[in-house]
C-alpha cells in the first residue's frame, strides 16, 4: 500500500494458539458416608482443570481411597497416574500437575463405592491477547542514497486473532516537532509487517544519526489503540560512501 512517504511490505502467516498456566488450586475433600465426596462443601462437584497447572487435594476420607481415573469406575485398574502423586490416598495430600497431553475428560472415584464420583474436565487455557505491536528490527535500505530504513514489527494479537485492528501508524521522533506520522499500513491479519520509512537524517563518518520509531495499532474506535515500545535505527548514504 502506498502512503505519502512510505511503502508497506506484508509478510508472515497466521499464528498459533497462545497458552499460559493459571495459579495452583487447593481442595478440601471429605466423605459423606459412602454416598459421596464433599469437596469444598459441594457434593460430588464437577471440576475443571487446566493443563500445565497444579492442583492439591487435601483428603480426609478414611476407608474411601480417592482415585483419579480415566473412566468412572471403582477398583484400581483405570487409574490415571501421569502427573499424579499419591493416587488412591485416603488421608493426606494428592497432588495433580496436569500434563499438557492429558485427555479432555477424567474422573475421581472412591475405590470401593461407585456413588462417590465426579468428572474432571481438562482445558487448555488461553492468554489475554496482547494489543501492542512489537518492533523487531530497523534496518538501513542497502545501495541507496540514504534517508530510508525498513521498520519491521510483529502484529497486535487483535490483528491476528480477531481482526479488531484495522491499521497501523508508523511514527518517527523529531527534536522540534515531536512524533511525526510517516504513514499507515492496513491490517490484513498477518503476523508481521515491514514499512519503508523515511528518516530525518543520515549517519556518516562523523557519527551515527539515530532515528527513533514507534508503531501504533488502531481499532475502529479512535479512542482505542495500542502503542509499541520505542526503538531506534539509522540510515546511511551507501552511494556517497
Amino acid at each position: 500500500m502506498l502512503s505519502t512517504i512510505g511503502r508497506t511490505i506484508m509478510i508472515g502467516a497466521l499464528g498459533g494458539a497462545l497458552s499460559t498456566a493459571p495459579a495452583a488450586t487447593e481442595f478440601q475433600v471429605t466423605n459423606n458416608g459412602f454416598t459421596s465426596y464433599t469437596i469444598d462443601g459441594q457434593t460430588n462437584p464437577s471440576l475443571t482443570f487446566q493443563r500445565d497447572s497444579t492442583y492439591i487435594f487435601h483428603i480426609n476420607a478414611p476407608e474411601h481411597p480417592f482415585w483419579i481415573n480415566t473412566v468412572p469406575s471403582t477398583g484400581t485398574g483405570n487409574a490415571y497416574n501421569s502427573g499424579v502423586t499419591n493416587n488412591g490416598i485416603e488421608q493426606g495430600d494428592l497432588t495433580f500437575t496436569v500434563p499438557s497431553g492429558a485427555p479432555d475428560q477424567l474422573y475421581y472415584n472412591c475405590q470401593f463405592h461407585s456413588p462417590m464420583t465426579g468428572t474432571i474436565t481438562i482445558e487448555t487455557p488461553v492468554t489475554p491477547l496482547a494489543g501492542e505491536p512489537v518492533i523487531t528490527s530497523i534496518e538501513d535500505v542497502p545501495d541507496d542514497q540514504g534517508r530510508w530504513v525498513f521498520v519491521s514489527w510483529l502484529s497486535s494479537d487483535y490483528d491476528r486473532y480477531d481482526s479488531t485492528i484495522t491499521q497501523y501508524n508508523i511514527w518517527e521522533f523529531d527534536n522540534i516537532e515531536g512524533w511525526v506520522s510517516l504513514g499507515i499500513a492496513t491490517a490484513i491479519q498477518d503476523t508481521a509487517y515491514t514499512f519503508l520509512a523515511r528518516t530525518f537524517g543520515d549517519s556518516n563518518d562523523v557519527g551515527i544519526h539515530w532515528s527513533k520509531f514507534k508503531v501504533t495499532a488502531h481499532t475502529i474506535d479512535p479512542k482505542v489503540y495500542f502503542v509499541s515500545d520505542i526503538d531506534s535505527g539509522y540510515s546511511v548514504d551507501n552511494i556517497a560512501q
